[in-house]
Parts: C-alpha cells; structure tokens; sequence
C-alpha cells in the first residue's frame, strides 16, 4: 500500500546560514506578497524551470 505524500515539511538552516537567509526571504515575501511557503513553491519551480529550459538546449 502506498503512503501519502505529506503536505508538511520543515526547512533548518545553519547557524551561519540565518543571518543570509532570513533576511532575503523577509524582503522577497513583502515585495512579492507571498508567505514562505508559497515564495519557496516559487523558488523550486523557478529553479525547475531553469533546469528544463537548459536541458532543452543542450538538445
């Protein structure tokens, strides 16, 4: 039987990592108008998309 994908996850980042991270996420959220759950749903997306695009040149 196969298990259900869960709809929760949870991000951690380094300590050395908070300083960098936090604040370019606040900034993109209030520019954007997202929560961080949707801006990094578009960040992997963007991130996907990219990879596609590229792999589509190099045929």
């Amino acid at each position: 039987m196969l298990k259900p994908l869960p709809n929760q996850r949870h991000i951690t980042y380094k300590r050395r990592e908070v300083p960098v991270y936090i604040p370019i996420e606040e900034k993109l959220m209030d520019e954007m108008g997202l929560t961080i759950s949707d801006l990094h749903k578009e960040g992997v997306k963007a991130l996907w998309n990219s990879r596609q695009r590229d792999k589509l040149q190099l045929v």
